[in-house]
């Protein structure tokens, strides 16, 4: 009896734990654990980004994905939380910026995946805990960035030749390719090592550089040997300086003929003045050999001799204050009142200042109709009010007005308005 009881119970219930167990198997079978891979990354170093895809073994099953990028030694994130919507597609491709990470750096590219109810998918199958907050990574990698090293920035000086007419220097260099040059500034050396002259730092511009010729230079009486060192910074911080060693010859004094030529040509006026008296004198002359000859006496009016320095009216006095230079000069003042004047560092002007940025002839003055004009004959120019005045262009001034020459002389020019 006993045993038909089993029989007749025992397999209902036998049945009834088959039936309950067999649903969960197949539902385990239909939805397996969701998976992931990183392909990748792999650098490019000619754009500088890494390249890769991650793959999921359902792409059905994950809403979208996200990735963190990790610096594996100092444990901080070094690219935060980014979504990666895979579009119904098992495979998407991502990109990641190569300037983000230090060189020989070591990275852990790391993978999550969220569901579409907006919850992060756990990952099965391995030994997590609750306290780990890492159960979500499906998929981590690794890599440590290893960039080509910088090509080192060099270039070489050719030659170095000096203008004495125009007071300048030209440094001729050889350029590397693949960089960009913004500034340079530098120094010379005479042969015994003392410094003569400083080349400003000014924006690049062409393998040619035209520098200021120091006054050292342009003063000497004979060859001498320099050392020209010149450093050059790129737009990357780069820098690179070369030193080049140049002997420099002035050119021999001029002749009395040649430097009576330049001094009227400096100065027309002179020269006006000497005909105006050679034509004085031939007048005198013929007239007193027409006496001899008892031709009848001239009655026209003597020539007179005027000359083109006229008396100043009353307006045509001009202060001049040198209120800033590097020379002895600063604070002269002087009232100029024969016009043309010039002022620069030749010993021909009127106004003489020791600056080795002026030009011999830097600035001209003049007085036409009872206005006074300036007027910029230099290459390093001439400012007012911050703006440089066209060269070769007279610039009417009017009161007291501030002029700087170059980078450090400053006059104040009053015209008593």
């Amino acid at each position: 009896m006993k045993a038909k009881v089993l029989r007749y119970t025992g397999l209902p219930l036998l049945l009834l734990v088959l039936a309950l167990i067999c649903p969960v198997q197949s539902a385990a079978q239909a939805n397996p654990p969701l998976t992931a891979l990183i392909n990748g990354p792999i650098y490019d170093p000619a754009k500088n980004v890494y390249n890769g895809s991650f793959s999921v073994s359902d792409a059905q099953a994950p809403q979208y994905l996200i990735y963190t990028v990790e610096d594996a030694d100092a444990g901080t994130v070094t690219i935060p939380d980014t979504q990666v919507n895979l579009g119904g597609f098992s495979s998407r491709s991502f990109q990641l910026d190569g300037a983000r990470f230090k060189p020989e750096g070591k990275y852990l590219l790391k993978v999550k995946a969220v569901d579409w109810s907006g919850n992060l998918i756990p990952r099965v199958g391995d030994n997590f805990t609750q306290n780990t907050g890492d159960q979500y990574t499906l998929a981590s990698k690794e890599f440590t960035h290893q960039p080509p090293a910088a090509a080192n920035f060099d270039f070489k000086i050719n030659a170095v030749n000096a203008d004495y007419q125009a007071d300048t220097l030209s440094i001729a260099l050889s350029m590397p390719g693949g960089f960009q040059v913004l500034a340079y500034d530098g120094f010379i050396v005479d042969d015994t090592g003392q410094k003569v002259g400083v080349i400003a730092k000014e924006l690049y511009q062409n393998p040619e550089l035209v520098v200021p010729m120091p006054a050292a230079i342009d003063n000497a009486a004979e060859a001498h040997k320099y050392k020209v060192t010149l450093k050059l910074y790129t737009k990357d911080d780069q820098q690179a300086e070369q030193v080049y060693e140049v002997t420099l010859t002035p050119p021999p004094p001029p002749g009395l003929l040649q430097r009576i030529g330049t001094a009227l040509g400096q100065t027309p006026w002179i020269a006006l003045i000497i005909v105006v008296v050679i034509s004085a004198v031939a007048t005198s002359l013929v007239l007193f050999k027409k006496k001899q000859r008892r031709y009848l006496p001239d009655l026209r009016p003597p020539v007179t001799n005027t000359g083109v320095n006229y008396a100043a009216p009353r307006r045509g006095r001009l202060k001049v204050r040198i209120a800033q230079s590097p020379g002895s000069a600063r604070g002269t003042e002087k009232m100029v009142t024969t016009f043309p004047c010039r002022i620069g560092r030749g010993d021909t002007c009127p106004i003489r200042i020791d600056d080795a940025q002026l030009s011999r002839e830097h600035l001209e003055i003049t007085l036409e109709s009872g206005h006074f004009f300036v007027t910029d004959l230099s290459r390093n120019g001439t400012f007012i009010g911050g703006e440089r005045l066209r060269q070769g262009t007279p610039t009417r001034i009017s009161g007291a007005v501030s002029v700087r020459l170059a980078d450090q002389t400053i006059l104040e020019l009053d015209t008593g308005d």
